[in-house]
């Protein structure tokens, strides 16, 4: 993921949950830095564990200071993770950002650089970008301001 992140000149679109690695994090910074257009699409608070909201929340508003735009999806609970790099290629997979999804777990990540198929991605991200607002990351030490806003509370629903 790192090396695909890198491969980026002038865009990269990513849509994922939670963005608790720090290498991946460094990545992405990165890219901003050295002028890429950087659009992170999350789900804000929404189906991430309070051990992983520390680390998110610092991980966005982070990336924010390096230019990145942020967005958080409303009323809309994704679990695919994708990552567009320059709108001709495609990571698009079940890992998290995270080091257990790298380290610990089998995850699967596939990469795409096929026309149509990549144009396809990006028109789903194009339009849940289009339906989610922009997004200010609280501040992760204040647990006070750890709002879910943007969904119905559903019992059932428990991120592992």
């Amino acid at each position: 993921m790192a090396q695909f992140i890198d491969t980026a000149t002038e865009r990269l679109d990513v849509q994922h949950p939670k963005y608790v690695d720090a290498v991946i994090l460094e990545r992405l910074a990165s890219a901003a830095d050295r002028g890429v257009k950087v659009h992170v699409l999350c789900g804000g608070k929404h189906g991430i564990s309070e051990w992983d909201i520390l680390d998110t929340f610092a991980s966005l508003r982070t990336l924010r200071r390096f230019g990145a735009k942020v967005h958080k999806q409303k009323n809309l609970r994704v679990h695919a993770k994708l990552i567009i790099v320059d709108d001709v290629r495609a990571l698009v997979g079940s890992m998290n950002i995270d080091r257990s999804a790298f380290d610990l777990r089998r995850e699967l990540g596939i990469t795409i650089d096929d026309e149509a198929t990549v144009a396809r991605l990006k028109e789903v991200f194009t339009t849940d970008w289009d339906l989610s607002h922009h997004y200010d990351a609280p501040d992760p030490l204040n647990a006070t301001h750890h709002v879910e806003d943007d969904f119905p509370h559903d019992h059932d629903l428990m991120h592992e």
